[in-house]
């Protein structure tokens, strides 16, 4: 993985950062942040080290002090200082201190995943409106969410990923509902510069059509030792199947258009 010509593949999270690469994590819960710590703590844990808020190896609590309170005004983070506990705020004031904290960092990339997953819609505005601020200067913005409503408010080009792989590659004008959901659900691939050419369908899909087709093989010896018709058993299998593969793609499509 390269970013601006230097390869980060391997580094440690503080030299990724430290190179221009901040994160907003899916679960803010879990990796984002740290409930039992102060507001305070939890933004300046990626520049705590650095000078002018650490001389010698001592932090100087009176800067990182201003600091936090100067984001929590910028980012209209609702509480009446820094040094009340993360758990104290709401799900989307939380979000707004992760959000703060990776971009107060001044990154060239920022890598945000489902960044407005379980808050409220004035933070969501709040979040969308820095992210497209963040563009608008020149950073690169990797947006990753399965929210289609803010794909298509946020992103300048979609890539739409099934099953681990990149199903097609879409100019914002060109992305819609019903175009991106038919490539969501891996019924259709388009071919790009980001897609290995000559590939119709995933290797999850072949892999599987290649475990049934055994498997009937199998059941098929199975039965004609045992006695059975295993023609007459697969044709009723097979009428079952059909049945449901309609009804199944029927449920998809009213998905698709809702």
């Amino acid at each position: 993985v390269l970013l601006d010509g230097q390869d980060v593949t391997r580094m440690p999270v503080r030299k990724r950062r430290e190179a221009g690469m901040s994160h907003i994590p899916e679960d803010r819960l879990k990796v984002g942040t740290a409930k039992t710590c102060t507001i305070r703590d939890n933004l300046i844990t990626n520049r705590y080290y650095r000078k002018p808020y650490s001389k010698h190896g001592v932090m100087d609590n009176k800067a990182l002090m201003r600091l936090s309170d100067q984001m929590c005004r910028d980012y209209q983070i609702k509480t009446p200082d820094a040094t009340y506990l993360l758990s104290t705020l709401s799900g989307g004031n939380m979000q707004k201190v992760v959000f703060a904290r990776e971009m107060e960092a001044d990154p060239t990339l920022l890598v945000a995943a489902q960044p407005t997953r379980g808050i409220d819609i004035g933070a969501i505005e709040s979040i969308w409106t820095r992210i497209i601020q963040a563009r608008d200067e020149g950073k690169a913005v990797l947006l990753v969410s399965a929210e289609l409503d803010e794909v298509l408010s946020l992103a300048d080009r979609v890539l739409v990923m099934y099953e681990g792989q990149i199903m097609a590659e879409l100019p914002r004008e060109e992305a819609t509902e019903t175009k991106v959901g038919v490539y969501m659900t891996g019924a259709k691939r388009k071919e790009s510069r980001l897609l290995p050419k000559g590939r119709a369908v995933g290797l999850g899909v072949l892999k599987r059509v290649l475990l049934i087709v055994l498997a009937l093989a199998v059941a098929s010896i199975f039965l004609a030792v045992s006695g059975y018709d295993p023609l007459a058993i697969l044709k009723g299998l097979a009428q079952s199947m059909t049945q449901d593969l309609a009804g199944t793609i029927r449920w998809s499509t009213a998905m698709i258009l809702a």
